[in-house]
């Protein structure tokens, strides 16, 4: 593990294959916002001896296989290692253990044969994020230690599981004494019969309750309590707790004077608290009064005053590039009656940019309507300044393309980078604490170390070219650089040395330039194959339009399709993409076109048995190699008023189907897992009757899967469905070259960089 990556999110991957590792985690490599820092174990005991919650983000458990086994691996994981996320990976669909697992404890689940990109990356950051806010429970407890009202947590029972400092001051009751008992019972034994079967009620209804209660302390003296017991749902609805708030009112009941001793106790301490807290008023869905903190000021620039006259200032003073963000956080808590924390950034009065930390709560009424919204708002300007600087440096050496090496003054090693890794084949863990010696070829002379550790014990930085030996023995030449690094008293506390190979530069060059001619030929070629294969002859078929695009990429990728007329009432369509590029692509691409020909004189009618069989020839022949791919059929009906669409679907993005009666555009769902990757596999036929005018997109993933500058992709469901609604056209062929255009402006480029296929098909009169 690398001692300065603090800019990736650290997995480990337990258990199963190397190939199903590998396979996952190829698909979380498109991120180039936060990438994964993956690591393998093939069992769960060798895992424990290195997985610590402050090295692991994440353990990603194969279970696929182990049947019980596996639950009692995930106990042991999640016994010594509570504080971390675990997710579920099976390559077995439908896995029975899985519910039983979630059920212990686990995070979430993914099967193999759902997986895709998205998919993978939505997983992971929310388990990765569910770690974190277990890590603001302590601080959530710490802030309710710090309230000056009485707050009472219990279970969805009714069991109390906390108490803060203030109960224990105002009922005279240890935290020990009542954790474990019950929160009705407790308030009930104070307020007789009536109030107990209100909780009880509520706790059926899980309806918001306040009350003023008569409350006897344990010594005796009576107190007025204003009691509020609040029910707490997760996100589908289900009681999880209860939160109780007693507030002692007995002032108010004696005297008007304490009331007011006490509002300046609390006004004072708003005037003096760090944090910037703002309330806003609700009545029957309508915001009618806001409050916000002097500290509003110092954070903001405004006066309280300002944003009481202005209602809008508060959302008018977010960032451009954080209002949709803010308003979908505002939104979610007000629909789930609940509280969380965003960080965003707001425009200062004097139009600087700041970082701040918002936290928002609502208080519901009697009635269960939201009747405020509170808040409270740090500034972490200089945080998110410094994670930012951080990460700049943490990438700087990490990626660097010199290896970097950091030692005490004594020479011994305490950093190497990955390029050094690489260079030398010593790994961090082999040369920890070892001596620069360890690299001495035996080359220089002693006077040569001499001047050179003589120069930066001085302070000075050497430079020079050193000849050094490998962990196999081979020696390398280097140029390098070497640097004192001094504390704030000015001592030398470290040295950083950082280094060019230049062994094999000249060599490379010459290298270089005779893999780039064998890699033209390897193009050419593969090109020739690609076109050899690829029919360019539209079928004319008297029942049905066809028309088609296809953008090769320049390095030949595995995009495939073949229109085949099985009969006069009857057009095969199969289109595809294989796995991989260059040679190697248009090699398997020809098995493919072989074992397809073979296939459609045999099973040409049944798509199913078609894709079936597909799957295992490619499974038995080509094992290393996958394919995604539709094989359908268009076919007259027979009593000649309707066109049948019938297809089966090998792990492909799903078809389009335009009704022009509905002037509507839906996806024909069929899921079925890629081809050649699993023996055995069966795969169904889904039909659908078309009539006149209608249509039937088909397309390869260089479609759904086009980048934006942002990162962004079309995707494979409401964004496809977008792109052909605003594509369509009266004509099939404009509507394709619509389609095209759409893709390279949402691309925003002049070219599109990957194979695309795009077919579609149109009913004439049958």
């Amino acid at each position: 593990m690398s001692m300065m990556n603090h800019t990736s999110f650290r997995i480990f991957f337990l258990e199963g294959s190397e190939e199903a590792y590998h396979f996952v985690s190829d698909l979380s490599k498109s991120d180039n916002t936060r990438p994964f820092e993956w690591n393998y174990f093939s069992n769960v005991s060798t895992a424990l001896n290195e997985i610590t919650p402050q090295n692991c983000d994440l353990i990603l458990f194969n279970i696929s296989h182990q049947g019980q086994a596996a639950l009692e691996k995930f106990r042991v994981l999640h016994q010594a290692l509570p504080e971390v996320s675990i997710v579920l990976f099976s390559e077995i669909r439908n896995d029975s253990m899985i519910p039983l697992i979630l059920k212990e404890g686990a995070d979430d689940a993914i099967y193999q044969d759902e997986i895709s990109r998205p998919l993978v990356k939505k997983s992971l950051y929310y388990a990765i994020d569910s770690k974190r806010r277990k890590g603001q429970l302590g601080r959530f407890l710490y802030t309710l230690e710090q309230l000056p009202v009485a707050i009472i947590i219990s279970d969805e029972m009714g069991d109390i599981e906390y108490v803060n400092a203030v109960f224990t001051e105002m009922t005279g009751y240890t935290k020990i004494e009542v954790i474990g008992e019950s929160l009705d019972a407790l308030v009930g034994a104070n307020m007789g019969s009536p109030y107990f079967k209100r909780i009880q009620d509520m706790i059926q209804t899980k309806r918001y309750e306040k009350e003023e209660i008569r409350y006897t302390h344990r010594n005796g003296c009576e107190l007025w309590i204003e009691l509020t017991v609040s029910p707490i749902l997760n996100v589908e609805g289900v009681l999880t707790h209860f939160v109780a708030i007693l507030e002692d009112i007995s002032p108010i009941k004696i005297e008007e004077e304490e009331l007011k001793k006490s509002e300046d106790t609390y006004r004072t301490l708003v005037h003096n608290i760090n944090e910037y807290i703002y309330s806003v008023t609700y009545d029957k869905g309508v915001a009618m009064a806001t409050y916000h903190s002097p500290k509003c000021r110092d954070i903001t620039g405004y006066h309280q005053e300002e944003f009481e006259t202005d209602p809008n200032l508060w959302f008018s003073m977010i960032h451009n590039k954080d209002k949709k963000r803010v308003n979908s956080f505002i939104e979610k808590i007000i629909f789930h009656k609940s509280s969380d924390t965003i960080e965003h950034r707001i425009i200062h009065k004097d139009g600087t940019v700041k970082w701040v930390s918002n936290t928002c709560a609502v208080q519901i009424n009697e009635a269960g309507d939201i009747c405020k919204l509170h808040g409270f708002i740090l500034d972490i300007s200089e945080r998110r300044q410094s994670e930012e600087e951080l990460r700049k440096l943490s990438r700087a050496v990490e990626q660097s393309p010199a290896s970097v090496v950091i030692t005490d003054c004594s020479g011994r090693i305490e950093y190497v980078n990955p390029k050094f890794t690489h260079l030398t084949g010593y790994t961090l863990a082999e040369v920890l604490n070892q001596n620069t010696r360890i690299l001495n070829s035996g080359y220089h002379s002693k006077d040569f170390y001499a001047d050179l550790w003589n120069t930066i014990t001085k302070g000075h930085e050497w430079k020079g070219e050193l000849r050094n030996r490998k962990k196999n023995g081979d020696y390398y030449w280097e140029q390098a650089s070497i640097s004192p690094l001094k504390n704030k008293k000015g001592i030398i506390t470290h040295y950083i040395a950082v280094k060019e190979d230049i062994t094999e530069k000249k060599l490379a060059e010459e290298a270089l330039r005779k893999r780039n001619e064998i890699m033209e030929k390897d193009l050419k070629l593969a090109q020739l194959i690609q076109k050899t294969l690829l029919s360019r002859k539209i079928p004319e078929m008297d029942f049905l339009n066809v028309d088609y695009r296809f953008h090769p990429l320049d390095k030949i990728g595995g995009d495939y399709y073949s229109l085949l007329p099985l009969d006069e009432r009857t057009l095969s369509v199969f289109i595809g993409d294989v796995s991989g590029h260059g040679v190697s692509a248009a090699l398997f691409l020809s098995l493919v076109k072989s074992a397809t020909d073979r296939i459609c004189r045999i099973y040409g009618y049944n798509p199913d048995e078609y894709i079936t069989h597909l799957n295992k020839l490619l499974v038995e022949e080509m094992p290393s190699y996958f394919v995604t791919a539709i094989y359908g059929l268009f076919q007259v009906n027979g009593d000649k008023d309707q066109v049948v669409y019938s297809f089966s679907n090998g792990g492909h993005p799903y078809p389009i189907l335009y009704r022009a009666n509905e002037d509507s555009f839906s996806l024909l769902k069929n899921n079925g897992t890629i081809i050649g990757m699993f023996d055995d596999q069966r795969y169904q036929t889904s039909k659908i009757k078309l009539t006149k005018g209608d249509r039937v997109f088909l397309m390869t993933d260089g479609i759904p899967e086009v980048e934006n500058e942002e990162k962004e992709i079309i995707g494979f469901d409401d964004g496809l469905i977008a792109l052909f609604r605003r594509s369509h056209r009266e004509g099939l062929k404009e509507t394709l070259d619509a389609v095209i255009d759409e893709v390279k402006h949402f691309g925003q480029v002049p070219k599109i960089d990957d194979d695309i296929i795009l077919m579609g098909f149109e009913v004439k009169t049958v």
